[in-house]
């Protein structure tokens, strides 16, 4: 979103010198022919973020899955099982986390 402002900020700027040249009216019909691929540039960019963490939690919650399937096959639970489904568990939570020191 910062980036969005800075660019709408720079065009305005660099448009500011030649609005009494007549430029301005081309740099107007041009902003607004693309405003809607700078809305939706700036919209999908925001989002990226959001949905690669969507994505890493859905890979993590399908190792958790796998884990727990097989720590569940034979119906009994071992210390060893019990924290590997803990750690993938886990793992899946840490995606959401901002730093990896909130890992531990």
């Amino acid at each position: 979103m910062k980036k969005l402002c800075v660019l709408m900020l720079l065009i305005v700027i660099m448009t500011a010198g030649v609005a009494h040249a007549g430029v301005m009216s081309g740099v107007k019909s041009w902003l607004v022919s693309n405003i809607i691929s700078i809305v939706s540039a700036a919209g999908l960019t925001a989002m990226g973020g959001v949905l690669v963490k969507i994505v890493k939690t859905l890979k993590e919650a399908g190792e958790f899955m796998v884990v727990l399937g097989k720590a569940l096959e034979d119906k009994r639970l071992t210390s060893a099982e019990i924290g590997s489904i803990y750690k993938e568990g886990k793992d899946v939570l840490n995606v959401w986390r901002k730093t990896p020191e909130q890992y531990k």
